[in-house]
């Protein structure tokens, strides 16, 4: 039982360190996705595309994670309500009715029609 237990104390000091290269890694792996992100992004106005950044990298209990983030909102005008535009772009929004604000009609042009 004494083998089991400091078996088991090593492998917790082995978990709680988490190697260098590991953390280089994921830091290298956020990089290459900011910049498929990048490369991605709406340009209309550049703004979205200027406020993603890549934020700190942490480490919490033997995890290591990076986030790529914007702090860009888009307000619906018939509420007031907030979104962040990188969660919208990302995860998409659930169906809901567009109504022009602004105009008596709706449009979009699609390959300059």
């Amino acid at each position: 039982m004494k083998d089991i237990s400091k078996l088991s104390q090593d492998i917790s000091k082995w978990t709680d360190k988490i190697d260098l290269k590991v953390i280089q890694a994921v830091e290298d792996t956020a990089k290459d996705v900011y910049i498929d992100i990048m490369q991605l992004a709406p340009e209309n106005t550049g703004k979205y595309k200027e406020s993603i950044y890549i934020d700190s990298t942490k480490l919490e209990k033997n995890k290591v994670s990076v986030s790529i983030k914007t702090d860009m909102v888009v307000s619906a005008k018939s509420t007031g309500k907030q979104y962040n535009l990188g969660r919208l772009l990302e995860e998409g929004t659930v169906p809901h009715l567009i109504r022009p604000v602004e105009a008596s009609t709706l449009h979009f042009y699609i390959d300059g029609e």
